[in-house]
């Protein structure tokens, strides 16, 4: 599948802890709808809100639905189109859930992981990667994989290819900074004329071999 450029493709901008950080910040419920109450029409703000309620009794984040609402309305979108960005991104958390084989859970980390997830579903990632990514965990968070895999397929490099060296990554027990490192050495290597699926491969291998000087900043799976 081609990806997307333009809105999607200044995503891969974002350093990873700032992405999660941004997309998954816990609110009260009542914060959450007084948010809404205040900056949308009351029809639609109604129906945002079921959405948010029914993410929340199934154990899924409920601040990303509201954050896309309220883009939607500084964006200037129609209340229908915001309603349903709102009920697509509920899908794809779901969606982004069982990929990774998640429970419902109201801790931090997990929602980081789905937010992150669910931004790949939309780019066009498939269930079948994620759930490839998610069998090579053994423990801790996901999130920095996901979001150097997201990277990857918003530099060109395919699906599969995307999926076998963040999986070598990941069986090598680097820690969350190597990810924000490759996407750091990749950015640079594309400057210099090199093609992303060379630079992803070789930066990627890299980084593996020399595993061991990235250890003690936690492990990334």
């Amino acid at each position: 599948m081609r990806r997307g450029t333009g809105r999607r493709t200044q995503r891969a901008g974002r350093a990873w802890p700032l992405l999660v950080a941004a997309l998954v910040a816990v609110r009260p419920a009542s914060a959450q709808e007084t948010r809404l109450d205040d900056r949308l029409p009351p029809t639609v703000a109604a129906r945002v809100s079921a959405l948010v309620d029914s993410a929340r009794a199934a154990g899924l984040p409920a601040e990303p639905l509201v954050q896309k609402a309220l883009e939607g309305q500084a964006k200037g979108a129609p209340g229908y189109l915001i309603e349903a960005a709102a009920r697509s991104l509920l899908h794809r958390l779901g969606v982004a859930r069982a990929a990774l084989a998640g429970r419902p859970s109201n801790d931090p980390q997990d929602a980081a992981e789905l937010v992150v997830a669910a931004d790949l579903l939309e780019y066009g990632a498939s269930a079948t990667a994620l759930r490839a990514l998610a069998g090579r965990r053994s423990s801790g968070s996901l999130g920095g994989p996901l979001v150097g895999f997201l990277f990857l397929l918003q530099r060109g490099v395919e699906e599969p290819e995307a999926v076998r060296l963040v999986s070598a990554m990941l069986d090598a027990g680097l820690p969350a900074s190597a990810y924000a490192e490759l996407q750091r050495l990749v950015d640079g290597d594309i400057q210099h004329g090199i093609s992303p699926r060379g630079a992803a491969a070789a930066r990627a291998s890299a980084l593996v071999r020399h595993g061991a000087r990235l250890q003690g900043g936690g492990g990334a799976r």
